[in-house]
């Protein structure tokens, strides 16, 4: 069998809600690399470990990020993770639109966007990008 991977486009989560935005905020993606490595036998549950990170300057950029870096580590793993993971990567469509284009959407429209995979060794990987605000620093 082959483990699991998934492309998300988180719904019912809209732009950060709240007071209006300061002047010294900007709107802003944020992307992300999590590896979450199996439990050892004294551990109750799993912590990230944040691999990669960054702060895209388009939704376009944002996604070119996450799909290199999957293409990255797929390259580096097992022949049947890496024919699943990059399967899942190439196989997302919905009404003609590649995932590409509905994800690209998705962070225009203010919603975040994921891909995960959980490789035969247990490690999971999670990608996300994300629409934040950015605190300017005086």
């Amino acid at each position: 069998m082959l483990a699991p991977s998934h492309l998300a486009i988180l719904r019912g989560t809209g732009p950060c809600a709240g007071p209006e935005r300061s002047p010294l905020t900007r709107p802003g993606l944020w992307y992300e690399l999590l590896r979450y490595r199996p439990c050892a036998e004294n551990e109750s549950e799993r912590s990230p470990e944040p691999c990669e990170s960054a702060a895209p300057e388009s939704p376009r950029q944002a996604i070119r990020a996450l799909r290199g870096s999957v293409r990255d580590w797929a390259a580096r793993m097992p022949p049947r993770d890496r024919y699943a993971i990059l399967t899942a990567l190439d196989d997302h469509s919905d009404n003609g639109l590649s995932g590409d284009v509905q994800a690209v959407a998705a962070l225009y429209q203010g919603l975040p966007v994921g891909f995960a995979h959980t490789a035969q060794n247990g490690d999971h990987l999670e990608w996300a990008v994300r629409p934040v605000l950015f605190l300017a620093l005086v």
